[in-house]
């Protein structure tokens, strides 16, 4: 490569987590969620439980002693969650609608359930909340970790669909012979269990990463033209890899190709590592804001190392 590309793809030297994967013939993409439908029966299973619901909160006896006021945020939760899934199954960011923020807010104000462990029921309802809670806490971070809703890029989260009769066997038997709460609890099972189907689904067809603090720190040379790093991992020149690494808060999912193997000699071996090579990457099909991003970090970045702040020694 000659001098005038090693200036355009790799010029500002740091230290940053990367995380690097192969990608093979068959893999054009790293493996990210793609488009998924929920089946129009599930919907409606849904919509039946929601009008279910709305009929038992017009029972008198519960709003008065406050129980509807507690079951009403639990099922608007779920709301929220089937909405998150819905945007992003459809491929939109949720944040880019205009009720976004009101609907997030909304859903913020609804506070855990309070109540003792000694009774039967407050456990199970307590687990519905943090149920609800961690898909919607998961999807939102997803959103912010990911370049994009159809490259999302989910945590992993390995457990089996709720079930309330976990916690009540006997839940249906009430429900039939009458019992109120019981009917209710049946009823939002029903609901978070279409929707959390499609969490489940959607979490096994997404990428899944190890956190970014267990990235491991590699000295790399960067700009909007690639990338070139140290590493121990032995690579082909031309291969596709993909790699990601956060700047500015915003974490980057780039693609490239292998255009430069250079074995390092002993001397710049740190101890231990035997067989370490810098890896020259050149990505492909960089988006604008992609480029713009890298191009504004790497301009502040040589900023500031050509103009240090002169009171740091004063911190």
């Amino acid at each position: 490569m000659g001098a005038e590309n090693r200036r355009r793809f790799f010029r500002l030297k740091m230290q940053i987590p990367l995380f690097v994967r192969r990608l093979g013939h068959a893999d054009a993409t790293l493996h990210i969620a793609g488009h998924l439908q929920l089946a129009e029966a599930h919907k409606q299973k849904f919509y039946k439980a929601s009008e279910r619901l709305q009929q038992l909160f017009k029972d008198p006896v519960h709003i008065a002693n406050g129980a509807v006021t507690l079951f009403q945020g639990i099922n608007l939760r779920i709301d929220f969650l089937a909405w998150l899934l819905e945007e992003i199954l459809a491929g939109r960011d949720p944040r880019q609608q205009d009720d976004f923020s009101d609907r997030l807010q909304r859903d913020q104000m609804h506070l855990p359930p309070q109540g003792s462990h000694t009774t039967k029921t407050f456990p199970l309802i307590e687990a519905f909340y943090q149920r609800i809670e961690l898909c919607i806490s998961e999807l939102l971070a997803a959103i912010e970790r990911s370049p994009d809703v159809r490259r999302l890029i989910m945590g992993y989260e390995d457990h089996t669909l709720f079930s309330a009769e976990d916690f009540l066997p006997n839940l249906s038997i009430l429900a039939e012979q009458g019992n109120w709460l019981a009917r209710v609890l049946v009823q939002l099972n029903e609901k978070l269990t279409v929707y959390e189907q499609a969490y489940q689904d959607l979490v096994a067809q997404s990428c899944h990463l190890p956190d970014p603090q267990q990235w491991i720190v590699h000295p790399v040379n960067l700009s909007s033209g690639g990338v070139d790093f140290v590493t121990s991992e032995h690579y082909e020149l031309y291969e596709r890899l993909c790699v990601l690494f956060e700047i500015e808060h915003r974490l980057m999912v780039v693609h490239g190709r292998v255009v430069n193997i250079i074995p390092l000699l002993e001397s710049e071996l740190e101890e231990g590592a035997q067989g370490a090579q810098r890896i020259g990457l050149e990505f492909v099909d960089l988006s604008n804001e992609d480029i713009a991003q890298i191009t504004r970090f790497v301009a502040a970045q040589e900023l500031a190392a050509a103009h240090p702040n002169p009171f740091s020694h004063m911190d």
